[in-house]
């Protein structure tokens, strides 16, 4: 078990603060973050000139490239700001400018805005956010929910339960996939205080007028409980750590820490092989090398060590072999900040193992509140990576947080600050700038997506738009357009990438880029791939569209499910009597439903039956399964091939073709017609009877002696097994009475196996 007054578990409670929070927010509210906004004003410039140019050479320049004054600097020499001249895109105005022996510099005409600070009354207290920049990381990104951050601790006062009531100012956050490793249940609460207080730091509901604020208020939450009130087993921890990484977690939290252990070194070997970053507090004993303070010094895990207000090491910090990173831990021997609290981490939480409340906002310090900095400047690295298109890993962020931390102690990574102090506004800038946007073209023929028109016979050309935006006004890196083509078996090749040519607009409102393509009969999918310096594009058309829609016949596939991998048959042999499965794959560009879809069989080179095939499962624009099952009876080698068409005419592809197989071994099923007999009746017709040992399809026929037919009295009639009885009225295929004389009676039967049975029968007709 692992002690939690001995081990990173340590949450020294003091002042409680405010008890009663006021009402939390029903919702998060957000305003517009940095990077909704312009990096510069549209179509304007600065241009500073040199001071041997007077105001009237200045104005000479101005006039003859084209530009109009939008105003002068009152005190800056030789600074104004001018228009963008028409006809030319700010790089060009930029160079045009510069070029000039007069002037000294020409630049866009930047705009800065305030940093974000939330409204959560008592964010001013919580110096251990500043600390790690957290105002200037929130003006790019407050994080995603597509981030998961699995918080392995007490617990979570996540829902109101009874004896358990939700933490006030968690009420916004975002909780996915709870667990408790300790009870095997769903509802991981918290009956310590430890684990809320450590949720609060990494995701607290932010900007809700209540309480306080947490490092990535967006991102979400996945609590699971290994620690109870008498600590946690190590079986419990791994339970966890597998739980995680199984269900989507790419960051795990674990503010506690003990012995080291075979069971909890795989289950961090798993979580990491998994992907998963893992931050682990290194304990709060204060010593070097600490033998409790596992999981934190296995190589694979991010070890936290505590920092104060005066960026000094916290004095009950451990130290030594493991220690990676460092964040704001706090200590209750100082108040700096000046606020009349101790200088510790601020958290609404519940006091110490009283899960019914009162709830308040309470300081508490250890590497246990040091780890959740960590942890959320992670999920906010995640997060941006993610929102700028790109999938982030767990050594991209772990490295980019290692080498911007704010160094501590000793020149470079050392063993009691790591790397330093983590800092992700530094981590965030060093991503660069914001990256660009790619939005549908909204005009009367694109008002949906980024294809004219949506569709049209094939090999007709189409035309593909999009408007691009970049907040820094930098031309694309990359401007193409790709389309993918769905080839049988469901997979999407690469049909061909065309370049964009630029049309109109401007790069920071929203430059417009075109092409277009022929396209030959077939089902594609289409996404603009395009880039600036600071990365890939964002935005919907930056994703899979499916379109455009070519008007041509469907085609066929091999269906691609469990035995189908090469044809339309399973099994491909068998005896006499076996029940074969036939399966084929649809597909039409307009999602047209089949009006033919059926299955012709041959048997031995002879026509053996069409039979009719029912949807399965898939979408028939990209492929949808049709199929039917046949007893095969009948001995000897089949060949089969699929009739579909719609409107639009018949479908194509390797199915429609004969193909060879199945083959059928064994005796065919015998089909006995007996009993045959003809007698005359009394009104001049004749009672013709005989016995089928299977049910069949009947023809009854009369003959004359040479053998030409009178009548035909039964046509591939269905009937049963047994005796049947047929009438005939003595009157030949004209209605006219038969004269007196000899006639033959021929019944033929036939089986779906192909079997065939016939017998005849003399009858001497008198008048």
């Amino acid at each position: 078990m692992i002690a939690l007054a001995s081990v990173a578990l340590v949450a020294l409670l003091s002042l409680p603060g405010n008890s009663q929070p006021p009402s939390p927010a029903e919702s998060l509210l957000v305003p517009p973050s940095g990077v909704d906004r312009p990096a510069y004003r549209p179509g304007e410039l600065i241009v500073r000139f040199k001071a041997s140019a007077d105001r009237e050479r200045a104005s000479d320049v101005i006039v003859a490239l084209g530009s109009g004054v939008v105003r002068s600097a009152r005190y800056v020499p030789g600074l104004h700001v001018v228009t963008v001249p028409p006809g030319m895109t700010l790089q060009q105005a930029i160079a045009a400018y510069a070029g000039r022996p007069d002037v000294q510099y020409a630049e866009p005409n930047y705009l800065d805005y305030p940093f974000f600070i939330p409204n959560d009354p008592r964010f001013d207290e919580q110096w251990h956010l500043q600390k790690i920049g957290c105002s200037t990381a929130w003006d790019r990104t407050r994080g995603v929910p597509e981030v998961i951050v699995a918080l392995i601790d007490t617990g979570v006062a996540f829902i109101d339960r009874p004896g358990h009531p939700m933490a006030p100012d968690l009420a916004g956050t975002r909780f996915v996939m709870p667990w408790d490793a300790v009870d095997g249940d769903t509802e991981p609460l918290d009956d310590v205080n430890h684990g809320t207080h450590v949720c609060g730091t990494i995701a607290q509901t932010t900007n809700n007028g209540v309480g306080v604020a947490g490092v990535a208020p967006l991102c979400s939450i996945m609590p699971i409980r290994s620690l109870g009130p008498g600590g946690g087993s190590h079986e419990q921890f791994a339970d966890a750590c597998h739980y995680a990484a199984d269900n989507g977690a790419q960051l795990i939290n674990y503010s506690a820490g003990g012995s080291a252990s075979r069971t909890k070194q795989e289950a961090i070997k798993y979580a990491f092989d998994k992907g998963v970053l893992i931050c682990a507090a290194m304990g709060n004993e204060g010593v070097l090398n600490s033998a409790d303070a596992y999981p934190g010094r296995y190589p694979e895990v991010i070890g936290v060590a505590a920092s104060t207000i005066e960026d000094k090491r916290a004095w009950y910090s451990n130290y030594g072999e493991g220690v990676g990173l460092t964040g704001p831990g706090g200590d209750s021997g100082t108040d700096l900040d000046g606020n009349g609290q101790p200088d510790e981490v601020l958290q609404n939480t519940f006091p110490s193992y009283q899960p019914g409340g009162p709830f308040g906002y309470r300081y508490m310090i250890g590497t246990s509140m040091a780890t959740p900095h960590v942890t959320g400047a992670a999920a906010l690295v995640y997060s941006e990576i993610i929102r700028r298109g790109s999938t982030p890993t767990r050594d991209q962020v772990r490295t980019l947080l290692e080498q911007t931390a704010q160094d501590l102690g000793a020149p470079g990574q050392d063993n009691r600050f790591g790397y330093g102090l983590v800092r992700v506004d530094r981590a965030l800038e060093a991503l660069g700038g914001p990256p660009p946007t790619v939005e549908w073209v909204g005009t009367p023929r694109f008002a949906e997506d980024g294809v004219y028109p949506d569709q049209a016979i094939a090999d007709t050309p189409f035309q593909f738009r999009v408007r691009y935006k970049d907040p820094e006004g930098k031309l694309p890196v990359t401007a193409a357009l790709q389309i993918q083509k769905l080839t049988c078996g469901g997979a999407w090749q690469l049909y061909r990438e065309k370049g964009l040519t630029a049309r109109h607009g401007s790069l920071t409102g929203g430059k417009v880029y075109s092409c277009s393509a022929a396209l030959p009969n077939a089902v594609y999918r289409y996404r603009f791939d395009m880039a600036g310096p600071s990365g890939p594009a964002t935005g919907a058309p930056a994703d899979w569209t499916l379109g455009p829609m070519v008007v041509g016949n469907p085609f066929l596939c091999w269906s691609q499910v469990s035995g189908f991998g090469t044809d339309g048959v399973k099994p491909n042999s068998g005896s006499a009597g076996a029940t074969f499965a036939f399966r084929v794959q649809y597909m039409d560009s307009r999602g047209n439903f089949p009006q033919t879809r059926n299955l012709v069989l041959r048997r031995n080179g002879s026509r053996y039956g069409t039979f009719r095939l029912r949807g399965a499962a898939g979408a028939l624009k990209t492929g949808r399964d049709f199929g039917t099952r046949l007893k095969l009876s009948g001995a000897g080698t089949y060949e089969y091939r699929f009739e579909f068409a719609d409107g639009s005419g018949p479908a194509t592809g390797a199915p429609t073709k004969w193909r060879a197989g199945p083959s059928v071994t064994g005796p065919a099923t015998a089909l006995h017609l007996t009993g045959l007999t003809a007698a005359q009746t009394g009104r001049g017709g004749a009672q013709l009877a005989f016995t089928l040992t299977a049910p069949a399809a009947v023809t009854v026929r009369m003959l004359s002696v040479a053998g030409r037919e009178v009548r035909t009295v039964v046509s591939g009639r269905a009937l049963p097994a047994g005796t049947t009885t047929v009438l005939w009225d003595g009157r030949s295929s004209t209605g006219l009475p038969v004269p007196a004389g000899v006639y033959l009676v021929r019944v033929s039967a036939a089986d779906g196996s192909g079997a065939v049975s016939s017998a005849v029968a003399i009858l001497t007709l008198r008048r």
